[in-house]
């Protein structure tokens, strides 16, 4: 694939209990990242987008949007201090284990739901330049 584009969510939020599942104008928080995400998916060829999480209830709220969640994220690796890379480098292992290893990846921050689908086709297209 193209691009993977990682929409990280762990469970264990400290400041906002369940802070990616709480609604935001009538939307989890999560959604509005996986809405954008989906929106990416059919303006650009070859990307797939998953949730990382290591919750249940994330998982299921999730896919309910529209969301592929093909794994659940290890707590060894959903910790406060856990660095970014770790679940990035869990998402690439599974999919390579599945011979279709992402070339480039997108990390899409629930905590940003400010961000549109413009913002990100414009990132992509910088990328591509360079």
């Amino acid at each position: 694939m193209k691009y993977l584009i990682i929409i990280p969510a762990r469970g264990g939020s400290k400041g906002i209990p369940n802070k990616n599942i709480v609604n935001l104008n009538k939307m989890p928080l999560i959604g509005h990242t996986i809405k954008v995400a989906l929106e990416i998916s059919l303006l650009v060829q070859d990307v797939h987008t998953i949730v990382s999480t290591d919750d249940e209830d994330i998982k299921q709220i999730s896919q309910k949007l529209g969301a592929d969640v093909p794994f659940l994220r290890p707590n060894k690796l959903s910790g406060d201090l856990s660095p970014s890379v770790e679940y990035v480098n869990h998402a690439i292992k599974f999919f390579s284990s599945k011979a279709d290893r992402p070339e480039n990846i997108i990390i899409l921050q629930p905590t940003s739901p400010l961000r549109t689908t413009d913002d990100v086709l414009c990132a992509i297209k910088l990328f591509n330049k360079s």
